[in-house]
C-alpha cells in the first residue's frame, strides 16, 4: 500500500447580546439621539471578562519584531514622501516571513483576527489610493505592465490561476479590481455562491459596513450591510444611515481595493443576484432595498437582460419563488452529512408509520468513558459516562457503514434494506471496552467516517492523538488512515501512514479527513514536551503522498497533567476552501490548493484549569464540533470557549457571539433551517443564525450544572434535520419539533410535533441517521435500521 511520503467565555452578558442584535436593528439611534450613542459605547465595547491578557495563551506563527519594524518602516517613508524608498520597502519579501501572520484587530479584543503577512502587504499597499495617491502611481508603474499582461492571458485562455495571480501578487495593481469582477463570474457560473461574493466584496469597502474613524461605529466595521439595514423603515432612518454606507474614512481590517473604476451600482446588483441565488430570501430584499435607495436609476445587465438594476433583480427574485429546489441525493456520507456539517435530510413520513417497521439490527461493544478527565467532573452531556454514544454511522448507496472499534477489521457495511454483509466480519464482538489507560485521560473514543464516491475512510489504530512526553514508551504504534473500495468488498484502496523523516513517534492523525477526490484533507497533531500542536495536512488521494503540510496553533491541551489526548478535529469542506476549529483557541480558512491561510480568528478560550464549582463546564464535551457552514457563516462551537459564534467565511470577521455559558450544553451543531441554527445537547435550542439570539430552547431552562439533576426530558445523542422538521432523541424517545419559532412562541416552549417510542421497539436514542426513507439510530451498543416506508416492498 502506499504510504504517506515527505514532500510540506448577567446583566453585562446581556449588554454583550444587545450589542449584537438590538444595536444592528436600531444603527439609526447611534446617529440622531445622543442617549443612546452613550448606551451603545458601553454595549460595543469589548467585553471585561474575560480579559485578553489573563486567558490562556496560544501560539500563533505572527509577524516577528524585525518584519514589524520593516512595516513601521513603510509608514515612516511615507510620512516623509519618500515614495520610492517606501514602495521598494514593502516589496521586499524574504523567505523568512513567509507563512507568517499579522494581527489586523486591537489586542485587545476577545475576538482577533489575523491575515497572512502577505496579504497584510498588499493591504498596505492597496491603502495608498488614500494615503499617498503619488505612491501608489509609482508602485503601479513598476507592476501594472505585469498585471496587465496576466489580466490579457487569463481573458484570451479563461485562466482562473492568473487572475489569481493578479489579485494574491498584484492586489494595489491598476488591474486587480478587473481580475476581482472576473473571477467573481467564474465562480457564480460553477454556483459557489460565497466565493462569488468573496471577490465582489473586495472590488470596494462600501461592499460591507465601511471603517469609520467615529469608535462608535467599530463594531459595525466589514459587517454585511444587509444585517445592519433590513429593519430600517422610516425614509428619515434611511436618510440618517445611507451617509454611512457610502463614505470609508479609515483603513479596513480584510483585503478591500480602494480606488476601483468598476461602477458600484454593477457589483451592488451582482451581490445582490447571489443571494437570489442561494435562495437567501432576507437578504435579497434588503439588498435590493438598499440598491433602490443608493442607486434607483442605475441601468446595466445582469441576468441576461438589461434595464434597470432594481426592476431586473425585483423580477428575477419574484422569479425565483417559483424555482424548484434541487435536487438532493439519498446519501449520508459523512459526519452530519456533508463536509459542510449542515445537511438537512428529505422528508420522511409520520412516525407513526414506524409502529410496526421493517427493521433490522447489529449489536455493537459498549464503550465506557468513566474516569476519563472531563467526563470525572460531572455528568456528561447527552449520554452516559458508562455508555458512550461514539458510533457515527454513514450510507453510501445502499450500503450502511460503521465502525465498532479502533482496528480495521471494526469497520464493517450492511446493506440497508436487509442487513446482510457487504463487507466486513458477519457478527461484531459485544461487551463493554474500557481503554486502560482512560483513567489517565482526557476525552474518550468516538469513531466517525467519511467517504468520497465510493471510498470510506476511517482512522484505525491507537487511538490516543497525544501522548504525554513522560509515558511514550507506552505509546502504541500510530494510527492509520485506511480507504476502503465498497466496490470490491472492503478492499483497501489506499493507506496513510505517519513514517518516514518527517513524521516523528509525536504525530497522530486527529479524525478522519475530507475528500474532493483529488486529495485527502485531515487535521493532525503533534505533542511536545510544552504544548500541542495542530495541523491540517493534505494528501494524494491516491497515492497518498504529502502535498503540503500547514501549522494553524500550539498551546496547552486540556488537561495537559494527564497522559493521554483522545481528541477527533474535523475539517469542514467548500469548495476549495477548508475550515477548521482546532479546539485550541482559534479558527482557521486555509486554500486547499497549497494550505495558504486566508484568515485566522483567535477566539476567547476558558481557563480549563479554573476550579469554580460554579462555572459551567459542560462546553468541554464538545468533542466533535467541526465548523458548519451556512451560507457565508462559519458557526462554531468549540470545547474551549463558553461561547458559540459565527464568524464570516470570506474574511474572519466576528457576526455575532452568544453570551457567555449561554447554551453551553449545546455540543451538537444539528444544521440550519428556516433562519435558526438548531443546537442540542441536554436541551434542544433555537437561535437566530443571522445574529446568535437564543429564539427557544426545550425543555424550559433548568439549572444544570454539576450536582444537579438534568431537565427531563433530556437529549441522548445526536439529532437531525428532516425538511423542516427537528428530530431530537432522548434514551426512550425521539420528539419532532418544526424548525421555525413563529413570532407567537416566542418566550414560550415550543410545541412537540410528534413524537416516536423507543422502547418499544426494542430500541433506545443515539446519534441519528437518515438516508433513502430509513432511519438509523446508533445507541451505546446497537445499531437499529428502520425502514419508514412500510408498503416499500409492496410498490417495488
Amino acid at each position: 500500500m502506499p504510504v504517506a511520503e515527505p514532500s510540506t467565555r448577567d446583566g453585562e452578558a446581556l449588554l454583550r447580546q444587545a450589542r449584537r442584535t438590538v444595536a444592528r436593528r436600531c444603527l439609526i439611534y447611534f446617529v440622531c439621539l445622543s442617549l443612546l450613542l452613550g448606551v451603545v459605547r458601553h454595549v460595543g465595547s469589548q467585553d471585561a471578562e474575560p480579559n485578553p491578557s489573563q486567558r490562556p495563551t496560544v501560539s500563533i506563527n505572527i509577524a516577528d519584531n524585525a518584519t514589524m519594524a520593516h512595516l513601521a518602516r513603510f509608514d515612516a517613508l511615507l510620512a516623509e514622501q519618500q515614495w520610492q524608498e517606501a514602495v521598494e520597502s514593502i516589496r521586499q519579501d524574504t523567505e523568512a516571513s513567509s507563512g507568517q501572520l499579522v494581527l489586523v484587530t486591537p489586542n485587545t479584543d476577545n475576538f482577533r483576527r489575523y491575515v497572512p503577512l502577505s496579504t497584510y502587504r498588499q493591504m498596505k499597499l492597496a491603502e495608498l489610493a488614500v494615503r499617498s495617491p503619488d505612491a501608489l502611481a509609482l508602485y503601479r508603474r513598476q507592476v501594472d505592465p505585469v498585471a496587465n499582461k496576466l489580466l490579457t492571458f487569463a481573458r484570451e485562455q479563461r485562466d482562473e490561476a492568473s487572475l489569481r495571480q493578479i489579485v494574491t501578487k498584484y492586489f494595489a495593481s491598476s488591474h486587480a479590481d478587473d481580475a476581482l469582477l472576473e473571477l467573481g463570474e467564474i465562480a457564480l457560473e460553477r454556483g459557489n455562491w460565497t466565493e462569488a461574493r468573496g471577490y465582489w466584496e473586495q472590488i470596494s469597502p462600501l461592499t460591507r459596513f465601511p471603517t469609520h474613524e467615529d469608535p462608535k461605529f467599530r463594531e459595525f466595521a466589514g459587517q454585511p450591510r444587509w444585517l445592519i439595514t433590513q429593519n430600517l423603515r422610516a425614509d428619515e432612518d434611511w436618510d440618517r444611515t445611507l451617509p454611512l454606507l457610502q463614505t470609508c474614512d479609515k483603513a479596513t481590517s480584510w483585503p478591500v481595493y480602494r480606488d476601483t473604476n468598476i461602477e458600484l451600482p454593477n457589483v451592488y446588483a451582482r451581490l445582490t443576484l447571489v443571494s437570489i441565488l442561494e435562495c437567501n430570501r432576507p437578504r435579497a430584499t434588503a439588498e435590493i432595498e438598499l440598491i433602490q435607495r443608493l442607486c434607483p436609476d442605475a441601468t446595466g445587465e445582469i441576468g441576461g437582460r438589461s434595464g434597470k438594476y432594481v426592476e431586473l433583480l425585483q423580477a428575477i427574485f419574484e422569479e425565483s419563488q417559483s424555482w424548484p429546489a434541487l435536487p438532493q441525493d439519498d446519501s449520508w456520507p459523512t459526519f452530519a452529512g456533508s463536509n459542510e456539517r449542515k445537511r438537512i435530510a428529505a422528508s420522511l413520513p409520520d412516525l407513526g408509520s414506524l409502529k410496526t417497521p421493517r427493521s433490522w439490527q447489529l449489536a455493537l461493544p459498549t464503550f465506557s468513558g468513566e474516569g476519563e478527565l472531563i467526563g470525572s467532573e460531572g455528568s456528561r452531556v447527552a449520554e452516559s459516562s458508562n455508555e458512550l454514544l461514539s458510533y457515527h454511522p454513514i450510507v453510501i448507496g445502499d450500503a450502511v457503514i460503521i465502525q465498532a472499534g479502533p482496528s480495521e477489521s471494526d469497520v464493517v457495511a450492511r446493506r440497508i434494506e436487509d442487513g446482510s454483509v457487504v463487507f466486513g466480519v458477519e457478527e461484531v464482538p459485544t461487551g463493554i471496552v474500557a481503554s486502560p489507560g482512560l483513567k489517565r485521560s482526557v476525552g474518550v473514543p468516538r469513531f466517525p467516517l467519511s467517504s468520497y464516491g465510493k471510498t470510506v475512510y476511517a482512522r484505525v489504530g491507537s487511538l490516543p492523538t497525544g501522548v504525554n512526553v513522560n509515558l511514550r514508551q507506552e505509546r502504541e504504534a500510530p494510527a492509520r488512515i485506511i480507504g476502503l473500495d465498497l466496490e470490491s468488498e472492503g478492499k483497501l484502496a489506499v493507506e496513510l501512514r505517519l513514517e518516514g523523516p518527517q513524521w516523528e513517534e509525536d504525530w497522530a492523525f486527529d479524525g478522519v479527513p475530507v475528500s474532493d477526490g483529488q486529495s485527502l484533507y485531515i487535521a493532525l497533531r503533534h505533542r511536545s514536551s510544552v504544548r500541542t500542536e495542530n495541523y491540517v495536512g493534505c494528501f494524494d488521494a491516491r497515492t497518498a503522498r504529502l502535498r503540503w503540510r500547514k501549522l494553524l496553533v500550539g498551546a496547552e491541551p486540556t488537561g495537559s497533567e494527564r497522559s493521554f489526548e483522545l481528541t477527533h478535529t474535523l475539517l469542514t469542506l467548500r469548495n476549495k476552501t477548508l475550515y477548521c476549529n482546532t479546539n485550541l483557541g482559534i479558527v482557521a480558512a486555509l486554500s486547499c490548493r497549497d494550505g495558504t491561510i486566508q484568515w485566522l480568528t483567535e477566539y476567547p478560550r476558558v481557563d480549563l484549569q479554573n476550579k469554580n464549582p460554579d462555572r459551567d463546564t459542560r462546553h468541554t464535551f464538545r468533542d466533535l464540533t467541526p465548523c458548519l457552514l451556512y451560507r457565508d457563516l462559519v458557526i462554531v462551537a468549540p470545547m474551549d470557549c463558553d461561547q458559540l459564534f459565527a464568524l464570516d467565511a470570506n474574511t474572519g470577521i466576528l457576526i455575532w457571539a452568544s453570551m457567555h455559558e449561554q447554551a453551553a450544553d449545546a455540543i451538537h451543531l444539528l444544521g440550519v433551517g428556516e433562519e435558526h441554527l438548531i443546537a442540542s445537547g441536554d436541551y434542544l435550542y433555537w437561535f437566530d443564525v443571522y445574529t446568535g439570539r437564543l429564539k427557544s430552547q426545550f425543555p424550559a431552562p433548568h439549572r444544570s450544572l454539576p450536582g444537579h439533576a438534568k431537565p427531563a426530558p433530556h437529549g441522548y445523542g445526536r439529532g437531525i434535520l428532516v425538511d423542516k422538521l427537528v428530530y431530537w432523541p432522548t434514551r426512550e424517545s425521539i420528539f419532532v419539533f418544526d424548525q421555525r419559532i413563529r413570532p407567537e412562541m416566542l418566550g414560550r416552549t415550543p410545541e412537540v410535533f410528534d413524537e416516536l417510542n423507543l422502547t418499544s421497539h426494542g430500541a433506545t436514542g443515539g446519534n441519528l441517521v437518515t438516508a433513502d426513507g430509513y432511519l438509523l439510530i446508533a445507541s451505546q451498543n446497537l445499531l437499529s435500521v428502520f425502514d419508514c416506508y412500510e408498503s416499500r416492498n409492496d410498490s417495488e
